[in-house]
């Protein structure tokens, strides 16, 4: 009998393109061998979406730096998309040079990945037109004003 353990990488990868990405993940989800070999032969993007909130967006920035990695490690080319959300309304707590610097730091480090990003504009937000924080796969972009 044939398992999937006895298939050359190449038809495996044939496989995995027939596949949507929920039953890609579930098969990532197997064992460690299987969630190996998924992410390195699969060739879609992995698309994380990310809220950024007061409470996690230190946790969150260390989160995704281990994540890219990963990733990295597996692959010699990833494809990560992100789409940043950064208009939750606890944010607003942080004082505004905190605010800009949750934002700025994310984009720093994220900036290549970022393909959607969400926002809450309060009229200060010059410094996202400097070229380091600019997204060059950025595909879209939701803005929302902060009416108070």
């Amino acid at each position: 009998m044939l398992t999937l353990t006895d298939l050359p990488v190449n038809v495996f990868s044939f496989l995995l393109d027939e596949l949507d990405p929920y039953d890609k993940n579930n098969l990532r989800l197997v064992n460690k061998w299987m969630y190996k070999l998924v992410t390195k032969v699969d060739l879609s993007p992995r698309v994380f979406k990310v809220e950024i909130t007061a409470d996690n967006h230190v946790q969150t920035s260390d989160s995704l730096k281990d994540i890219i990695a990963k990733i990295k490690f597996l692959k010699k080319a990833p494809c990560i998309q992100m789409e940043l959300d950064l208009s939750s309304k606890t944010l607003d707590v942080l004082e505004r040079e905190e605010h800009k610097a949750v934002i700025k730091n994310l984009l720093c480090l994220y900036r290549n990945y970022t393909t959607k990003l969400i926002l809450r504009l309060y009229g200060d937000e010059q410094f996202l037109l400097d070229a380091e924080f600019s997204c060059p796969n950025l595909k879209g972009i939701s803005v929302d004003s902060n009416s108070s």
